[in-house]
């Protein structure tokens, strides 16, 4: 996975066969108050339209919500405050981990990671780091939310730059 192309542009070579797939992971994408926001409503779309739905489904709460509206429930929803800027809350490592935990408790070791098209290298190599075996579907949505209230959430040159600061930082704290 290349992660400077996926942060940068969005652009990542899809992985594994989803066939293959006995769960799917999903990885919030932004926050609003009250609202699942735009990216996570693409991100449940995304599920929804394209991935198996008779395999066990772990999405973190907004992108939950957004599948739930679409009237699908995930098996599993990671609730949590959302990250802060300096990674603490829950963040995508943390997400990850309570969803590998989820997958250990059911048996499962194949998963579907789903996220923002733009965040996706970094959570493949967080992945494959916690040692899971993730698959990595073509066709991730690479949309932003520009109401987000996380403001590196917002557009393509915020999320570079909060990438440019987060990736060192991940990988000083092991998480990368």
């Amino acid at each position: 996975m290349n992660l400077v192309r996926s942060t940068l542009f969005g652009e990542y070579e899809p992985s594994g066969d989803i066939n293959t797939a006995d769960a799917i992971v999903g990885q919030d994408y932004g926050f609003r108050q009250n609202d699942p926001g735009l990216v996570n409503r693409n991100l449940a779309g995304f599920i929804y339209d394209e991935l198996p739905d008779d395999i066990t489904t772990i999405l973190q709460q907004d992108s939950a919500q957004a599948l739930e509206e679409l009237g699908r429930s995930p098996d599993v929803i990671t609730r949590g405050d959302p990250s802060t800027s300096t990674g603490m809350q829950l963040d995508s490592w943390e997400v990850l981990s309570r969803a590998l935990r989820a997958m250990n408790e059911r048996g499962l070791s194949r998963p579907i990671i789903v996220g923002q098209a733009h965040q996706i290298g970094r959570l493949t190599l967080q992945a494959i780091k916690l040692g899971m075996n993730p698959i990595i579907p073509e066709g991730l949505p690479a949309t932003f939310d520009p109401h987000s209230e996380q403001f590196w959430t917002r557009n393509a040159g915020a999320w570079a730059v909060r990438e440019s600061i987060g990736v060192p930082y991940l990988k000083l704290r092991g998480k990368l």
